[in-house]
């Protein structure tokens, strides 16, 4: 595997490093926060897992956008696990 040199390899990376961090995390909350109302407000089964599908597709979704915008919108992390990013206006809005 080649090591990125170009600083726009080593921002990619880093944006890909961010997001998929950023989907492991938040997957698990889902995941942790649907697991209480599945046990309390369900009987059945199948409605268990059902909530628990939910709440981790909630995470997950979450991420999604998260990572979309990030390299859409071309973000620049400042720092890891800080929610200060900047936008470059240099890019057009796409709609």
């Amino acid at each position: 595997m080649s090591t990125p040199t170009t600083p726009s390899e080593l921002q990619k990376e880093e944006k890909l490093e961010h997001c998929l961090e950023g989907a492991l995390r938040k997957t698990s909350y889902g995941l942790a926060f649907s697991v209480l109302p599945a046990l309390l407000l369900t009987s059945s089964r199948s409605l268990r897992f059902g909530i628990l599908g939910l709440g981790t597709g909630i995470g997950i979704g979450m991420s999604y956008t998260e990572c979309r915008f990030s390299f859409e919108k071309n973000v620049y992390l400042q720092r890891r696990h800080v929610a200060k990013a900047i936008v470059d206006p240099s890019k057009p809005e796409q709609s």
